[in-house]
């Protein structure tokens, strides 16, 4: 988990965020690689399919734009992008790890008669994000970052206060994205965990845009809801609904 927010952050900052968002599609492939060999999922068409619209959609994020992506000039594309492509493949084995994590372990040591309970997603989350944060912080101290971090925090516009509740605001949000990721891995797969977390991208394109800079909408600001982002939702769509309906056919079968 501490390598791939750091592959990731070093991907965001040293290639344009087009190019990273087109690399980070690649987690849709690795994912299920991993997901047949370490977690023994096995496939049909529907599952194809939701992947097939989940990269459609993933791929229409490219008209975003990241605030921390480089000037031209200061792009590092052969360092920044292997960062990114290990980042995508970090994040797909953290995912079937997970999952292997509930199914051989934890729900192992449940009581047959006894259906195992959502506290365990919390119980793995908060663990792993503990050793992660203890890991990702010794590496900030050893790198000398935290300097970077005062300077930030003394530069940031609207005070030292602001910048510390944007901080925070920010890790309750990361927080609470995990919970959805791995309450997925828990409740069906880590194969729909991912296809979720990458269709999203195109709905948080637009929200940020509507929410945040509403005045784009009217094509003024630097980022705007174009005919791309509007276009993204459909295929973000049908992804989900193929991979649901495979689950609603899985459970008629079952029921039968």
């Amino acid at each position: 988990m501490s390598v791939q927010a750091r592959l990731s952050a070093m991907g965001k900052l040293e290639i344009p965020f087009i190019l990273f968002t087109l690399i980070s599609i690649t987690q849709l492939f690795f994912t299920p690689i991993f997901a047949r060999f370490v977690n023994k999922i096995k496939f049909n068409r529907r599952v194809v399919i939701s992947l097939f619209f989940a990269i459609v959609a993933g791929g229409f994020r490219f008209s975003s734009t990241f605030g921390g992506e480089p000037e031209r000039g200061e792009e590092k594309f052969a360092r920044g992008a292997w960062a990114a492509l290990f980042a995508a493949l970090c994040f797909s084995l953290l995912l079937c790890n997970i999952q292997n994590v509930f199914d051989s372990y934890i729900f192992r040591r449940t009581e047959p008669t006894t259906k195992p309970s959502f506290t365990s997603v919390f119980e793995v989350l908060i663990f792993s994000s503990l050793v992660a944060t203890l890991i990702s912080t010794v590496g900030l101290l050893i790198a000398g970052e935290q300097h970077g971090l005062e300077r930030e925090m003394n530069g940031f516009p609207k005070g030292k206060g602001a910048y510390v509740m944007a901080m925070v605001g920010q890790a309750v949000s990361w927080q609470l994205y995990w919970v959805g990721i791995v309450g997925l891995v828990y409740s069906v797969s880590s194969v729909l965990s991912n296809v979720i977390s990458v269709v999203t991208w195109p709905i948080v394109s637009v929200l940020v845009v509507m929410f945040f800079n509403f005045r784009d909408l009217t094509g003024d600001g630097d980022d705007v809801v174009d005919i791309f982002k509007g276009v993204s939702l459909i295929p973000a769509a049908l992804s989900v609904a193929a991979y649901f309906f495979r689950l609603h056919k899985e459970n008629r079968d079952s029921v039968n």
